[in-house]
């Protein structure tokens, strides 16, 4: 039941899960790419390929950040990453959108969840933050499904193939956008 936290800075709270939980993480894992944050694993989320710890590092408290290890596939039930996403990859660069969720796919267990929070496309902060890298709004998680990838196949859409990129699936769970947050939920389909 372990869950991982991307980009977990120095936040350790559960701010999304599922419906009749309580907010709370049972076996946090965390993962970021700055040391001083004192993450369990240090890895930069924007680099090609599959993810991979391969730094080994002491935090400012004197502990030691696993390293040379491949973060292991089907491992997680629960990934959770928020105001992460939008900082990894540059917008209109499809194959390191692709490969972000494909490594989340990866380490999840198969029916495991994904609960993310982006800056809604409405907010000042999607682009106003010098950080923010693209912007990951509802129709954009449609690409992520193939049965609604099918489906607007099927009804004549303009939608790009982007097949030699994706042939994982995630059913999109839940799909918000209040104007400040985008928050969504994924389920890993295997």
């Amino acid at each position: 039941m372990s869950e991982l936290l991307l980009g977990c800075g120095f936040s350790r709270a559960k701010l999304l899960g599922q419906a009749g939980h309580h907010l709370a993480f049972q076996d946090l894992i965390t993962l970021d790419y700055n040391i001083k944050c004192a993450p369990d694993l240090l890895c930069d989320l924007d680099q090609p390929g599959e993810w991979s710890v391969p730094n080994e590092g002491e935090t400012d408290q004197g502990r030691k950040c696993l390293s040379g290890v491949k973060i292991r596939d089907n491992f997680f039930t629960e990934v959770h990453a928020y105001e992460t996403l939008e900082h990894l990859g540059t917008q209109g660069d499809a194959a390191a959108f692709f490969n972000c969720f494909a490594n989340i796919h990866r380490v999840l267990v198969p029916g495991g969840f994904l609960f993310g929070t982006v800056p809604s496309r409405h907010s000042p902060w999607a682009w106003g933050d010098p950080s923010h890298r693209r912007v990951i709004q509802q129709e954009s998680l449609v690409f992520l499904s193939q049965k609604r990838v099918q489906a607007n196949r099927t009804r004549g859409t303009q939608m790009s193939d982007f097949s030699q990129l994706w042939g994982l699936d995630f059913e999109i769970v839940a799909s918000s956008d209040d104007h400040i947050y985008h928050k969504f939920c994924l389920q890993a389909v295997k």
